[in-house]
């Protein structure tokens, strides 16, 4: 049943736009009650995180594609496609909707710390840290700020790129 609610949510956002489509109208198409709906989902960002999660591949896969990669800025690179095709696949419109969407209601769509959902996501951050750190020590990144901050300028700026 979950599955078929993501689905179809999914499905109804990238048609009709996040934020023309009600909870109401996704339990109808599904054939469920709001209350089965909200038994998967506590939001309409729930639904849309978990699909994008869905897209990202293990920390196993992630790794052996890693290990492969002979420079960090390789790694790096390998990783932001990564990311890329996951934004491809639930396509720029849906993703910067539903982003807008979730700032202004104060529901992080993509939270990026250690208490959040998006174990798959947060996990792929960090390595992306951990390689931006490791970058900084063997000279292929400056070392002129910390890693995180580089990595979060870079996540938004490129998330403000995808967006607009």
């Amino acid at each position: 049943m979950k599955s078929r609610i993501l689905e179809k949510s999914i499905e109804l956002f990238k048609l009709k736009g996040f934020d023309n489509v009600s909870i109401d109208e996704i339990s109808a198409e599904c054939g469920v009650t709001k209350g089965s709906f909200y038994h998967y989902f506590n939001s309409k960002y729930r639904v849309v995180s978990e699909y994008f999660e869905s897209l990202i591949k293990n920390d196993q896969e992630v790794i052996r594609e890693l290990i492969l990669k002979d420079s960090v800025l390789d790694q790096l690179w390998m990783l932001v496609e990564h990311l890329v095709d996951c934004i491809l696949a639930i396509g720029p419109e849906l993703l910067g909707e539903s982003l807008i969407a979730s700032i202004k209601h104060k529901e992080l769509l993509m939270p990026i710390s250690e208490e959040s959902n998006n174990i798959k996501l947060n996990n792929l951050f960090q390595i992306m840290v951990k390689l931006i750190e490791k970058g900084q020590r063997n000279g292929e990144i400056k070392n002129i700020i910390p890693a995180d901050e580089v990595f979060m300028s870079y996540m938004l700026g490129f998330l403000g790129t995808t967006l607009y």
